[in-house]
């Protein structure tokens, strides 16, 4: 992920995109990622039903502009790259 990507919140799962939704969009703005102490979402799946539960720990995370102008710390583990074909 690099600065000016278009971003929304979601998880990769077995390299697939999920998107969460109603999620607001978002550009990274910071130039490189940073580690930093977070609460991020993990996403499983078991006998076809979907669970997200939130986990603690040292993740690798990017500076996003939402669209509300705010700017925020945000996991890389859930974020999604938006395509320019979506």
């Amino acid at each position: 992920m690099k600065k000016g990507s278009i971003v929304t919140h979601g998880w990769l799962y077995r390299k697939k995109k999920i998107r969460s939704e109603n999620s607001a969009i978002g550009i990274v703005v910071s130039q490189n990622p940073f580690n930093d102490f977070v609460k991020y979402e993990n996403l499983r799946e078991r006998k076809g039903s979907w669970d997200s539960y939130f986990k603690e720990g040292v993740v690798q995370c990017v500076e996003v502009m939402w669209q509300s102008g705010k700017v925020s710390g945000f996991p890389v583990r859930n974020l999604v790259e938006i395509d320019e074909n979506e």
